[in-house]
């Protein structure tokens, strides 16, 4: 794959609503992401149309998005910080989990209803008992009724095709107490990034991030650093493989 290729964009298709911050009824819409390859990762990103999120229209605007196809799913927080910019992070709170409210237009703050932690429109903390920001992302504002939202490595959790050799398969041995083995295929050659996600969505180990060739490949997976629990192995590849597998950690 040629550079140009590398940095081409490969669309696949995913499932997000919007509830909308304060407004007691919620939105639905369908968003396509564009899968971007660059020589260093694969990110998603998602064209938002304002006119199908009229809060987004107004300056202290804020709606949660849902991305369905992360482990359970990914929601960001979007708000419109003025006329030209806009601000997106995590709603998992850093204190306990908990989702946090889109942005509070009069207290000017996004704030987690568990424990109280507030945090900016961009995620940064401001009080409570969290002790890290919010997750940022970026975002882009194209001007007129489109902004893209870019989420990094959200992408289809379903997607795969064992019959053309692109493929996922599950961890083996599961439970994992001590190493496994991930095992995947691709059929071309390409860029392929391999992570370990909490159930949360944060990624916690990399295991692959580079060019393989055709074929068949396995990798070793050490647990020995993860806390016991459930995660989640995603693949995300230039050859059109995004798939994830559960997998459980114990001692």
């Amino acid at each position: 794959m040629d550079n140009a290729t590398r940095r081409g964009f490969v669309k696949t298709a995913l499932t997000a609503s919007a509830v909308v911050a304060v407004v007691p009824h919620q939105l639905f819409s369908r968003l396509t992401p564009i899968i971007i390859e660059n020589e260093s990762s694969i990110q998603g990103v998602f064209t938002v149309k304002l006119d199908d999120f009229p809060e987004l229209k107004t300056v202290k605007g804020s709606v949660k998005i849902d991305f369905v196809g992360v482990g359970n799913s990914a929601t960001a927080v979007v708000t419109r910080t003025s006329q030209t910019t806009f601000a997106a992070c995590s709603d998992v709170c850093t204190h306990a989990g908990c989702s946090v409210n889109a942005f509070n237009s009069q207290s000017n703050h996004i704030q987690c209803p568990c424990h109280q932690s507030t945090f900016t429109a961009t995620g940064k903390r401001l009080d409570g008992p969290a002790g890290d920001d919010l997750t940022p992302y970026n975002t882009t504002f194209t001007g007129g009724n489109t902004l893209q939202v870019e989420l990094p490595m959200l992408t289809n959790a379903v997607a795969e095709n064992t019959g053309h050799l692109n493929y996922l398969r599950e961890i083996t041995p599961n439970p994992v107490s001590n190493s496994a083995t991930i095992e995947f295929g691709i059929h071309t050659t390409g860029y392929v990034v391999l992570t370990i996600h909490a159930v949360s969505g944060e990624e916690v180990l990399r295991l692959g991030d580079a060019r393989f060739e055709a074929g068949e490949h396995s990798l070793p997976l050490s647990v020995e650093s993860l806390p016991v629990g459930v995660y989640i192995c995603r693949i995300n590849t230039s050859t059109r493989l995004v798939a994830s597998r559960k997998f459980t950690v114990v001692r």
